[in-house]
């Protein structure tokens, strides 16, 4: 297979994945301060002042996720290549803008982990498996392929 040198993806991509990762990090944490606002609701003794401040905390997180949304559909909008790419996939049934952009911020580097012929193998960014025999008795499971480091974020969407 012949060698594929890689290119630098364009300013907007790269922008576009820091809002997308930027969106899932505010939203894991929006889920956190919700789960502690249950956990504070299940006892009497907690103080209406402290209800009130993790109420405040959770709707000053969704005002965030709503403004980098809105800041990265913004930069879509702006770019012909993007605004096309968010089209196709909003047409698919179950994904809207939310998953779009946490998708359209990782599709650009997805391609390059997982890929064995760019070089990324070779310089250990990828491990493989060892093609020695194990001289050890204990049993592992080794996968028969290259395995990545990174599992972007946009794969565990539910």
């Amino acid at each position: 297979m012949a060698f594929v040198a890689w290119t630098r993806p364009s300013n907007e991509k790269i922008a576009l994945r820091s809002v997308a990762r930027r969106i899932h990090s505010l939203t894991k944490q929006k889920a956190a301060a919700k789960n502690h606002l249950h956990a504070l609701t299940a006892t009497t003794e907690t103080p209406k002042a402290v209800l009130k401040d993790a109420n405040l905390a959770i709707s000053q997180l969704e005002k965030r996720i709503d403004c980098l949304t809105t800041a990265a559909l913004l930069l879509i909008v702006k770019h012909p290549e993007l605004a096309r790419i968010l089209h196709l996939l909003i047409s698919i049934k179950g994904i809207a803008e939310t998953s779009t952009i946490a998708l359209m911020g990782e599709r650009y580097y997805y391609h390059l982990i997982y890929r064995t012929d760019n070089g990324l193998s070779s310089q250990g960014l990828i491990r493989k498996p060892s093609s020695r025999a194990k001289a050890s008795t204990k049993k592992r499971a080794l996968p028969n392929r290259a395995t990545p480091i990174f599992v972007p974020p946009c794969i565990c969407l539910p």
